[in-house]
């Protein structure tokens, strides 16, 4: 075995966010989860674990920009449909009870204020939209002015700050330890941190 390769540095430039799945999961199991819409599905990962540990009878959409990875997503059969677009220039019929935009964010030509406008109508009463990626200033403005409840991700998933209460959540509650390290981490960055790095935000239609 060779020790260089442990671990796989380069699916933290892939994949930014590992470990946030138990805490949006922890959300959905809680919730219906019938009609689902996956914006930048990409290869499919969110759509995967939603039909094999959420609900199994979901009917999943995805949209993605890129038509090449649509069609080879399309052999697992996933998701019930597919469409190569963009989602500020796409009309659904359905309103969904979740939409993910996962991994998005930072790759949107448009103003992220447009995008979030766009997916909010496609939900449905009681539904919940969830976004996550790399923070920058104005999209914690964007979130923010439109009323998403925004944390800040920390330490790959172990832990997150509501950064309006400033409120610690921690992974495992049941660590006397981690509990400690939680109030600690929220010390710290109520007297140094400024915008995080990353975000989880998540807004609930009423």
């Amino acid at each position: 075995m060779n020790p260089d390769n442990f671990p796989d540095r380069q699916y933290t430039y892939v994949y930014h966010s590992p470990g946030i799945e138990p805490w949006i999961c922890g959300l959905l199991k809680d919730r219906v989860v019938e009609n689902v819409l996956d914006v930048g599905c990409g290869v499919g990962s969110w759509g995967f674990l939603i039909k094999n540990y959420i609900s199994p009878d979901a009917n999943i959409i995805g949209v993605d920009l890129s038509a090449e990875k649509l069609e080879r997503l399309k052999k697992f059969k996933i998701y019930n449909e597919l469409i190569p677009a963009d989602i500020t220039t796409l009309k659904l019929d359905s309103k969904f009870d979740v939409i993910l935009a996962i991994e998005v964010l930072h790759n949107l030509s448009n103003d992220v204020a447009v995008f979030l406008s766009y997916v909010e109508m496609h939900l449905a009463k009681k539904g919940l939209i969830v976004v996550s990626g790399p923070s920058n200033p104005h999209l914690m403005r964007a979130l923010r002015k439109r009323n998403y409840e925004v944390y800040d991700y920390q330490l790959r998933g172990l832990v997150l700050t509501n950064t309006a209460t400033g409120k610690t959540k921690v992974m495992w509650r049941e660590s006397k330890f981690l509990r400690i390290f939680g109030m600690l981490l929220r010390f710290v960055r109520f007297f140094g941190a400024k915008d995080p790095k990353y975000v989880l935000a998540f807004k609930e239609s009423v």
